[in-house]
């Protein structure tokens, strides 16, 4: 809203990606932006949590984006 470039997304971001196999929905997964970085959870189909907290399979991936969201760039 003020116009300024964002250098980091503000605590209580939220971002949901869904992941298919072909047209049959295999994961959840979600990020939130905490007090001190990043909650990430990850959702199998069946409702059970594959990963939670911050695993460094995730962060490393990740390392790459912009405060660590690689789908998108910070918004202007």
């Amino acid at each position: 809203a003020s116009g300024e470039q964002l250098t980091a997304w503000p605590e209580g971001s939220v971002i949901v990606k869904d992941g298919f196999t072909g047209e049959h929905p295999r994961l959840v997964a979600i990020m939130e932006k905490r007090e001190g970085g990043w909650f990430w959870a990850e959702y199998q189909e069946d409702g059970e949590v594959e990963e939670s907290g911050a695993p460094r399979n995730c962060i490393k991936c990740h390392d790459a984006g912009d405060d660590y969201v690689r789908a998108f760039k910070l918004p202007m």
